[in-house]
């Protein structure tokens, strides 16, 4: 009976049964029991689209998420603008039409908040923000009541906000008027929003937390330009910041630029030499200045011993004996350094040329272990009797000179890394470079360090993916219009121009950091300017009038500016 199923087989089993045949309804009944006795084959339902894209989404950092979203905004309105610029019974029409419903399962798994933030973007940026509103807001008589106010705002942004939601993709099932109504409400949501997000830009300074105000206090110190998604701590900021760089128009490419460079600058101003880009004729550069430096001092400089000098050196080759034992290698080693260095001098007094030779003679004894730790001791004392044998200005040159070359050291060796191939170092690679062993950073490398970590470094991770849907979707959505990219384009630039070049100005990251200020540039035009309050030009008459009514400049606010930086500044400048 193979063959039958068991349905099948229960209706032969009822006709034997009632032919009365009680031969074949026993061996039917058998059949039946051993099929039900078999062990099924179950054969598991694969997951559908859908359920793909969903576990997709899910599995995607919320920053990436609110990319794709994106990308599928720009997707259903590149879509959209072709079904209604095509007859409704053309081929063209029908063939988007198709292309939206076939993309359902996908459009539809972004969910949750970094899908509102997503799909809120894209029209938050590329409208005139609060433009036609304060239009209409602005021809309200003066007494105006606060219904009123409301409604003009509410009103032109809803007719926005329809507009956008009528250019959206319509599927089977869907109307462009639901889309329009549905645009409508969040248009007036989108507004408040945007309204929202500018009382929080212009309380920003206040609400800026201690340990992060004293890192904008030494990126803005040290002239590194800040954008508002580093100096507040809002994640969609974050997000349509990072957003913004994939956009034509933004300026994302020149400010990133300019901000390196001002980090690069930062840097190596530390280094004693200050230079946008970290070449190999830059480093060769402080290189030669750290030579010419330290053999100036030490070419009009000895060492002198003293007995306090050579007591220390012996007490080291004692720590080394009850450590290693008397007789081992490593006493050994340390003797014959300690006998180097004392053989040296002459009458007790060390050539300062000799000094910079034993020095480095010491530091390549064996670095990195523990014998080159011992060694490391006996360089300490002579490095003691070197600046216990110079004058104070000299003593501070050297100071200084020692201060810049550790952090010197610390840039060659970041140099040595990817980004050296760019003439750059990466904000977030000096943090680790400062903790790691060997050259300690000095405290204001250390301070940029914190600066790199705590500002510059990029929040939200980039692996590639979550741009190339957003680009991916945009460019989709143009091909599905039959070749109609120039709306598509318009969008993509007008957003860049907008929204990115905000999210990437310096102006707008400085009000957010300090509050609204009037830039230097200005002061030289407002001195000049007639009537203004603190200022009393020179009275006509000479001498004597001057003596009974002087030039006085009374200058409110500000901040106070380090000489050294006001210095850096200036040489930038070009004075």
């Amino acid at each position: 009976m193979a063959g039958y199923s068991v349905d099948q087989l229960y209706a032969k089993l009822e006709r034997a049964d009632a032919a009365g045949d009680t031969e074949a309804a026993k061996v039917i009944a058998d059949e039946i029991r051993k099929m039900q006795a078999a062990p099924k084959t179950i054969t598991p339902k694969a997951p559908g689209d859908a359920e793909l894209a969903r576990q997709a989404y899910d599995d995607s950092s919320f920053g990436q998420r609110a990319l794709i979203s994106a990308g599928a905004e720009f997707k259903g309105l590149g879509r959209g603008i072709g079904q209604i610029f095509t007859p409704n019974d053309s081929a063209a029409h029908k063939a988007i039409t198709a292309s939206a419903n076939a993309d359902r399962p996908f459009a539809d798994a972004p969910h949750g908040g970094a899908n509102l933030v997503g799909r809120a973007l894209p029209y938050l940026a590329t409208i005139p923000l609060g433009g036609p509103e304060a239009a209409v807001a602005g021809r309200l008589p003066a007494g105006a009541s606060a219904l009123a106010r409301l409604a003009a705002k509410a009103i032109p942004a809803a007719a926005e906000g329809a507009v956008y939601g009528a250019a959206r993709e319509v599927r089977d099932g869907e109307s462009r008027g639901q889309n329009a109504a549905i645009g409508a409400g969040a248009g007036v949501v989108g507004r408040g929003i945007a309204g929202g997000l500018g009382k929080l830009v212009a309380g920003g300074k206040a609400g800026i937390d201690s340990v992060k105000r004293e890192l904008i206090d030494i990126a803005q110190r040290e002239g590194i330009p800040l954008h508002i998604s580093q100096v507040g701590d809002s994640l969609p900021t974050k997000v349509a910041s990072s957003m913004a760089k994939y956009l034509p128009f933004s300026g994302a490419g020149g400010a990133a630029r300019a901000q390196q460079d001002a980090w690069n600058r930062a840097l190596t101003r530390q280094a004693g030499h200050e230079s946008s880009r970290i070449t190999d004729d830059a480093i060769a550069t402080m290189r030669d200045n750290f030579d010419k430096g330290y053999g100036g001092i030490w070419a009009r400089n000895d060492v002198t011993l003293t007995k306090g000098d050579y007591d220390a050196m012996q007490q080291v080759l004692k720590d080394t004996e009850r450590e290693f034992g008397p007789n081992s290698d490593a006493v050994s080693v340390v003797r014959a350094q300690i006998d180097h260095v004392l053989g040296s001098a002459d009458n007790g007094v060390i050539a300062g040329r000799g000094y910079q030779l034993l020095r480095k003679q010491l530091a390549g004894t064996q670095p990195g272990t523990a014998v080159g730790g011992q060694v490391g001791k006996v360089r300490a004392v002579l490095d003691k009797a070197a600046n216990d044998s110079i004058g104070p200005q000299d003593a501070a040159a050297l100071k200084q000179l020692n201060e810049q070359y550790r952090n010197f050291r610390v840039l060659d060796k970041l140099m040595a890394r990817k980004d050296g191939a760019t003439a750059d170092i990466s904000p977030a690679m000096l943090w680790s470079a400062v903790n790691q062993r060997g050259p300690k950073a000095t405290k204001a490398m250390r301070e940029l360090a914190k600066v790199g970590q705590g500002l510059l470094k990029d929040p939200i991770p980039d692996s590639g993916t979550a741009p190339r849907l957003l680009i991916g979707g945009a460019a989709s959505g143009a091909a599905a219009t039959g070749g109609m990219s120039i709306p598509m384009l318009a969008k993509l630039t007008l957003l860049g121009a907008t929204g990115g070049r905000v999210l990437n100005s310096k102006a707008v990251g400085n009000y957010a950091a300090n509050g609204l200020k009037v830039p230097q540039s200005r002061l030289a035009k407002l001195l000049g300017t007639a009537g203004l309050e603190g200022v009393r030009r020179l009275p006509q008459g000479g001498a004597a009038a001057y003596d009974a009514q002087p030039l006085e400049l009374n200058i409110v606010g500000g901040q106070a500016v380090p000489a050294a930086a006001l210095d850096a500044q200036l040489r930038a400048a070009g004075y």
